[in-house]
Order: C-alpha cells, then structure tokens, then sequence
C-alpha cells in the first residue's frame, strides 16, 4: 500500500513539474512546417482574422486560410482604407472618403456608402456598424444593422461637444460611445458621449444616455468589453465605465508614466507605458493588474492574440507574452515580420512574412 502510494506521489510530482515546465518554458527559435506566398499587390497589409488571414490593400481585400489558399475576395477602390474588426467581422473603410465594407468570415459583404467623408468607424460582434462622416459643415453618426440598413442618423454639434476623434460600438451594436475634442474656449476638454440605440434609448434626447466631459485632458482611444463594461484612454489615465444602461464610472486608473501603446481584447487590455525603459502591464476589464513586465526595446506595434497572448515587436524583433506575463518567444527576423497568430495550440504558430506566410512550432 505505501509502495503505491509512493509511486502516486511521484506520478503527481511529476506532472506538476512537466505542466510547470510547460508554463515557463521560453523559446529562441522556431522550426517552419510549411510555407505559403503571398503574391499580392504592392502596399498590401495583412493582419489575422480569427482563424484565417487578410490582405488589405486600395483595390480590394483577399482572405486566406492558414496555408495560404483563397477562401474569397472582393474588389473595391479606396484612397486610404483602415480596417476595424469585432467577433467574425471585419470593416475596411475609406478614411477620407464615402464607402465602408463590412465583411463577415464567409465573405459575405455589406457595402455603406455615405455622403461626406469618413473620419472614423466601428464594428461590432453582431455586425452593427458605426461610421462619423464630416460633410464640411457638420460631423454625422450614422449607425447601420448586419443587413446594411440605416438604424439611426444623427448630427453632432461640435458648439456643443467638439471633434469627434474616436468611437467604440458595444457587442450588441447597441450602445455607441464617441470621444470629442473640444478647443474653442482655448482650453482642451475632451466629452465622452453614450449613445443608448435600443428601444429604451429612443425616450431619451438624442438617444445619449450619459455624458462626461474631462477637461486638459485629450482622449483619443476607446474600447467595449464583452462583459458591457468600457473604457476610455488618454496619455496617463484609463476611465472604465459600468454595463448599466446608464454607463457610470467605475474605475480611474491614473499613471506615472505616459501611455506609448494600447493594447485591447473582449476580455482584457494592455498599456506600455515608459520612454527608455516600457513596462508592459495587462488589467482585466475591471482594472485588475493581472500582470507586469519590462519590454527592453524600442516597439512599433503591439497587440493581443486570439489566445490572449501578447505581441509586441518592431518589425524585425517579435516577443510573445503569455497570460502570466512570461516571455514566451524572442526571436530576431532578418527579414521582418507583420504579424503572429495561434496555430494548433501549444508551441504552434503562423508566421505572418512579407512575402509568404509560415506554419512553426518553437524551439
């Protein structure tokens, strides 16, 4: 009886030990599986979409699976397209111009065209989307279903409020939150609007559920939780607000450090903060730190993975953060790099290169 107890504790050691090793296991290289080209026009931008990668260039999109086959594409002329993405949706608009595509994992598109010119747009997880047009004289909201169909349109007096600079739809597309920037008394104020698009929120005046204004400060990057929760960031502050139908605020954050980048999920959000040296710190959507830790380099991007794992790079160095904080992967590329996504769990990636894109597991 002792003897198998005996041998049950070492099994049980053992696997803590592996699991343990599996947890803070780093890896400096990687070895490729399979490579596919990516032959596409000049100025293309590729970026992950769920389980599969799109390319975005002035004539159109292109979505690829994981080994570089064609799912769909579709043509479209635009001087200057952005993309935004939600869920299994994925926007392009033309930011100066009057069209924006909404695109759904299938290839499905629904196509808005607007009068004036696109400053900003948003996409939500049920395919609701937002466009601010600017026709000269007046800033518009426009709100449009899964179908294309306008749901609601409403102008914005910047005498009231300001320059709208950054808007963030709520998973239902229901809620709207817009950020002006206001300078007309010579001071910077920046008001943070809600608009409340359900059937209770046609009661109110103009559909705006609540309204804060913060003055000195600019506020240019907002983002909406699964959980109905937002936020708001400026240079040194995060405001996160409640899921009630009348947002209040739940939470200030106030940082030493100005904000270099912003980093969001449905879950989460990240900040880099820090000239020479950055400190990447990951927060639940309540404010919680879930973790710190330095980045020793100079980063150009940054951004959250499907698994909720961290990329911060530079174009040729990548570093990958796992949900505790560990640095997972450091790797130099000779030849740069645009971008990473999960591939078959564990050690398992897609390599996102100029040219091609390539299957690794991490050694």
């Amino acid at each position: 009886m002792k003897r198998k107890i005996a041998v049950a504790v070492v099994i049980i050691a053992s696997a803590a030990l592996l699991i343990l090793y599996l947890i803070f296991r780093s890896f400096t290289s990687y070895e490729v599986k399979s490579r596919a080209p990516l032959t596409v026009a000049a100025g293309t931008v590729w970026e992950a979409f769920n389980d599969t990668v799109t390319g975005v260039s002035r004539d159109g999109i292109k979505c690829l699976d994981l080994d570089g086959n064609l799912l769909w594409a579709q043509s479209f002329e635009m001087a200057a397209p952005k993309t935004v993405k939600a869920g299994s949706f994925f926007m392009v608009y033309d930011s100066g111009g009057g069209e924006a595509d909404v695109f759904s994992s299938s290839g499905k598109m629904v196509r808005i065209k607007v009068k004036g010119q696109i400053t900003k747009a948003a996409v939500s997880s049920s395919g609701v989307s937002a466009v601010l047009a600017n026709d000269g004289d007046s800033h518009r909201i426009l709100l449009y279903g899964s179908d294309g169909a306008e749901k609601a349109n409403g102008e914005l007096h910047t005498q009231n409020s300001g320059y709208p600079i950054a808007l963030s739809l709520s998973p239902s597309g229901s809620t709207l939150l817009v950020s002006a920037l206001d300078l007309s008394a010579g001071d910077i104020k920046t008001t943070l609007l809600f608009y409340d698009f359900s059937a209770s929120g046609a009661a109110l005046k103009n559909n705006i559920a609540a309204r804060y204004s913060y003055s000195g400060r600019v506020i240019p990057s907002l983002h909406h939780f699964d959980d109905g929760r937002s936020a708001a960031f400026s240079d040194n502050e995060v405001i996160i607000f409640s899921s009630s139908s009348v947002p209040t605020v739940e939470k200030e954050i106030f940082l030493k450090e100005k904000i270099k980048s912003v980093l969001t999920s449905p879950k989460y959000f990240a900040l880099i903060t820090g000239d020479e040296k950055s400190t990447l710190t990951n927060y639940s959507s309540k404010g919680k730190v879930r973790y710190q830790t330095p980045i020793d380099f100079a980063h150009t991007e940054s951004y959250f993975l499907s698994n909720n794992e961290v990329a911060v790079s530079d174009g040729e160095r990548l570093e990958l953060f796992t949900v505790l904080g560990i640095k997972k992967f450091s790797y130099v590329f000779p030849s740069g790099i645009a971008g990473i996504m999960p591939w078959d769990g564990g050690a398992n990636y897609v390599l996102i290169r100029d040219a091609h894109l390539e299957k690794v597991h991490l050694k």
